[in-house]
């Protein structure tokens, strides 16, 4: 592990800054320099490593309108603690936190409070007591992604968590850890995805639907608003799993015959039986 210290110059227009980093047994050298430029204006932030070259540019989603919320944007930029962070041009709005070795693409638009990187869910029962297991995977984000406000992407625990080119989430989403999204599937609010689940490419997903772990769905389904997804869907089209709204007196009656559906059936099939043996018998 490195340790990172950060040499700030505040002018009127703009914030000058260079991150200095140690390794263990290593003196300190420059590991990156830049600045917030056109504060009160368009700002645009940009990063250049020891030798001049950049190695990050972003367009900021907001007016940076003095120092201090130029410092506070600067350290919302995590990237800047990882060498594997190839970012291109895209735009961070405010209060994104981005976790370390995630790769980020271009074009990218993170929304405010979208979360990049958090450990999956992984944890084993061992002697009564829940273990936490290592998530080493990272998120990998392809170019011209958009995450939504408060959406969370997890990092796998030993592969990576995928989305493709031109992945569209709305708001308040979760991907599970191991997951990876086909490139240029859309996926609307509230949708939960649990781990290590497969989605293909040019799928549209519905509002609050919920999808089980460890399934495949291939290229071009369509799944409508909050149906649940128990099993992996290897055929293309549009499924739909939702009871249509009713008045609460009459969705009771319609669980309660759903409850018997299987003896229904059972009994509908031996009276087809005995009618077709009445029907061959001689009159």
């Amino acid at each position: 592990m490195a340790d990172y210290t950060m040499v700030l110059n505040a002018g009127s227009s703009s914030l000058k800054f260079c991150v200095y980093e140690k390794s263990a047994g290593k003196p300190w050298r420059l590991g990156a320099r830049g600045q917030i430029g056109g504060i009160g204006t368009a700002p645009v932030f940009t990063a250049k490593d020891e030798s001049g070259g950049v190695i990050a540019e972003q367009i900021l989603a907001s007016t940076v309108r003095d120092g201090r919320t130029a410092l506070e944007t600067l350290a919302n930029c995590l990237y800047l603690r990882s060498k594997n962070f190839p970012f291109g041009r895209l735009m961070i709005y405010a209060n994104v936190s981005i976790y370390h070795d995630c790769v980020i693409g271009e074009r990218v638009i993170l929304h405010s409070g979208a979360v990049i990187g958090a450990d999956g869910f992984g944890i084993a029962m061992e002697n009564g007591r829940w273990k936490k297991i290592p998530q080493i995977g990272r998120v990998v984000i392809g170019n011209d992604v958009e995450v939504g406000a408060n959406t969370t992407i997890d990092r796998g625990a030993l592969d990576d968590t995928v989305l493709e080119e031109g992945v569209k989430l709305d708001n308040q989403i979760q991907i599970g850890h191991n997951c990876r999204i086909g490139a240029h599937t859309a996926i609307a609010g509230c949708v939960g995805i649990a781990g290590s689940t497969r989605v293909g490419r040019y799928c549209r997903i519905g509002g609050s639907a919920m999808i089980g772990g460890h399934l495949e769905i291939v290229d071009n389904v369509e799944i409508s608003g909050a149906t649940s997804v128990p099993k992996s869907l290897l055929k293309a089209g549009t499924y739909t799993s939702l009871v249509p709204i009713s008045l609460h007196q009459d969705w009771l009656k319609n669980a309660s015959h759903i409850r018997h559906l299987d003896s229904l059936a059972t009994r509908v099939k031996e009276l087809e039986a005995r009618l077709a043996d009445l029907e061959r018998k001689p009159t």
